[in-house]
């Protein structure tokens, strides 16, 4: 772009900012540099707008980046806590499965022992009925057991009516205590009793059978009690689990609340987060729009101002020489009328009077541009007091 152009295009710009056209040079001068000045202070507000701007979008994302940093922990706290919940119920759920395989175990132990004795009518019975008809079962043999020493001292018959009569008093107290669905198998081990006491028996043999029932009824007492302990740990063994299990679902449960108020926190800052770089990146573009208007404009300024700094060295040096051409024109004016008056000296020609009249011009223009450039530099210094 040539010179010409430039000053085509700061005529046509002044000329909108309401600036005429023929004005002079002086004012053109001071406009430019009122909107030079202008043009600073704007920028230099810009500026400072901007570094506020900065100053406080790093404020907020520091927040940010605090309230994230928080909010990562508090994730992770609560990935601990929910793994640390799952690993513990995983470990309850594991020792629940091994104490009900182990009662299993037991209740099928308790069942092939009943079933090879021949109790299988007290298989799908309660414990505590299986431990009741065992200890009347004891009762039963004990008395037994002193039988047959009564049998040797009175006899035959006084040992069979003996025995009817305690089979039918065991019998009778075995009714009351025993549960109802229990009789039948109670009857029929007691009608077994019956039949053997019918039965002309040996001594010997009804003590050696005695002490036989008797160690195995002691046997089984010692199962039977081994079996309901068990039983009963695994039981509260049970219950302390499942009271765990459901201390560790309320406390999940008191802790949903805060998490999920967590979770909606880190949305609600993402939205912000989001929102605050659209609303930065919107003001960066209208500063970035702005500096760059201000940056053409001044541009266009300088290229102005050094114009006319070009133009008052221009007249300056022409002021310069206009000075010079005065001096010699005085010198040569002194010269001529030194010379004429020695030739002629009461006659003025044309020659003596044209340089006359040449340096008198001069010297009125040579006025003239000192009048100008000391008006040039009043405005200039009265446009600089201004802007201070």
């Amino acid at each position: 772009m040539d010179q010409a152009e430039v000053l085509d295009q700061i005529s046509s710009w002044m000329s909108e900012e309401g600036l005429a056209p023929n004005s002079s040079k002086e004012d053109w001068l001071c406009f430019m540099w009122l909107t030079l000045q202008h043009t600073k202070k704007r920028l230099s507000n810009v500026t400072k707008d901007l570094e506020t701007n900065r100053a406080k979008h790093l404020a907020e994302m520091a927040e940010v980046r605090k309230s994230l940093g928080q909010i990562r922990i508090f994730t992770e706290q609560k990935d601990a806590l929910a793994q640390e919940i799952q690993d513990e119920n995983d470990q309850l759920r594991k020792q629940l499965q091994h104490l009900i395989s182990l009662q299993d175990a037991q209740i099928s132990e308790v069942a092939k022992m009943l079933y090879q004795q021949g109790l299988t009518e007290l298989i799908h019975s309660s414990p505590s009925e299986q431990v009741a008809y065992l200890l009347v079962e004891r009762d039963s043999l004990l008395e037994t057991n002193e039988d047959p020493s009564k049998l040797s001292g009175d006899g035959n018959l006084q040992s069979s009516s003996g025995t009817q009569a305690v089979n039918a008093a065991v019998c009778q107290s075995t009714h009351k205590r025993a549960p109802q669905h229990l009789q039948n198998a109670w009857k029929r081990l007691f009608g077994f009793h019956r039949r053997h006491a019918f039965m002309p028996p040996e001594a010997t043999s009804l003590a050696g059978q005695a002490c036989s029932l008797e160690k195995q009824c002691s046997r089984l007492e010692r199962d039977v009690e081994e079996s309901s302990r068990r039983l009963a740990m695994s039981h509260k063994e049970i219950r302390r689990l499942t009271d765990e299990l459901e201390s560790a679902h309320l406390t999940q449960k008191a802790y949903e609340p805060e998490l999920q108020s967590a979770q909606q926190e880190v949305d609600h800052l993402r939205e912000e987060v989001e929102h605050l770089k659209k609303y930065e990146m919107a003001e960066l573009r209208k500063t970035k729009e702005l500096n760059d208007r201000l940056d053409h404009e001044i541009r266009a300024l300088r290229n102005r101002v050094r114009f006319l700094d070009a133009e008052k060295n221009a007249v300056q040096q022409t002021v310069a020489f206009l000075q010079e051409e005065v001096e010699k024109l005085k010198s040569e004016q002194q010269e001529g009328q030194t010379g004429e008056t020695k030739v002629r000296p009461h006659k003025e020609t044309d020659e003596v009077r044209y340089p006359r009249i040449k340096a008198e011009q001069l010297e009125s223009a040579l006025q003239e541009q000192h009048q100008k450039l000391h008006t040039v530099q009043a405005k200039a210094n009265q446009v600089a007091e201004v802007t201070k």
